[in-house]
């Protein structure tokens, strides 16, 4: 079976192809935000690369969030408009799952990606698993960085473990984490092995490996999964609220 695999959650654009769950293809790039220009023409690239046609794709994984607002709906906009004119299996997929595609490893994973404001969006995983899906402790969450070792506390089973921090959130905030951490029980690493690509080959496979298992959904009912609002309700909240008070 041949799996689409496609992230536009970040700043890095990540496309990629497998079949049978083994990666044929894995393009990745910086975008800056120009997902609408880049999404097509890549998948484009992609398929005329390996000689394949869109309509051959039994799979589409696609990530829905947490990540970029706009990112996230331009993904899903084109995976719906391929739904239109070509059958396949669609299968909605965490961007957490893929700072984590491998979790074999004994011990627990806490996937990072920046949210702004000294934030991070995260999920606990345990390790010994084959599929981030199997090892998930938490939903995928907006944490902000000085509750970390508060959040690990609720969700953790096994103090005794290490705990392996991944993705760009947790480069990013390296030394808050240091002092986050210095005062806790938890012993920790930082992997620094995924954080700066779209991790499209990734995505395709983890799709082929999920349909496998069942984590199928009907693409013309799955949304965004934002986990906060987009910035510009914020501004638009504050400013109502602003001239209410004034008024």
């Amino acid at each position: 079976m041949l799996s689409l695999g496609i992230n536009t959650a970040t700043n890095y654009l990540g496309i990629g192809l497998a079949e049978d769950g083994q990666i044929i293809s894995d393009f990745n790039m910086t975008v800056d935000q120009s997902h609408n220009r880049r999404l097509l023409p890549g998948i484009r690239y992609s398929l005329d690369q390996q000689g394949i046609k869109l309509d051959e794709i039994d799979i589409i994984g696609a990530v829905v969030g947490p990540g970029s607002f706009t990112g996230l709906r331009i993904a899903l906009a084109t995976v719906k408009a391929f739904g239109l004119i070509n059958k396949f299996e669609f299968v909605p997929i965490s961007s957490l799952d893929t700072l984590v595609p491998t979790i074999e490893r004994q011990g627990y994973y806490l996937p990072m990606l920046d949210a702004r404001r000294k934030r991070v969006y995260t999920a606990l995983y345990q390790g010994g698993f084959t599929l981030p899906s199997a090892g998930r402790l938490s939903y995928d969450s907006a944490v902000k960085v000085s509750r970390l070792a508060d959040y690990l506390a609720e969700n953790i089973i096994d103090e005794n473990q290490y705990i392996i921090l991944s993705g760009p959130g947790a480069v990013y905030y390296r030394d808050k984490l240091e002092e986050v951490f210095a005062g806790s029980k938890f012993n920790y690493c930082l992997t620094e092995g995924y954080e700066n690509t779209g991790q499209g080959g990734i995505i395709a496979r983890l799709a082929y490996y999920y349909y496998k298992e069942g984590l199928v959904k009907n693409i013309r009912e799955v949304t965004p999964e934002y986990l906060k609002k987009p910035q510009a309700e914020i501004n638009w909240q504050r400013e109502q609220k602003e001239e209410n008070e004034d008024g």
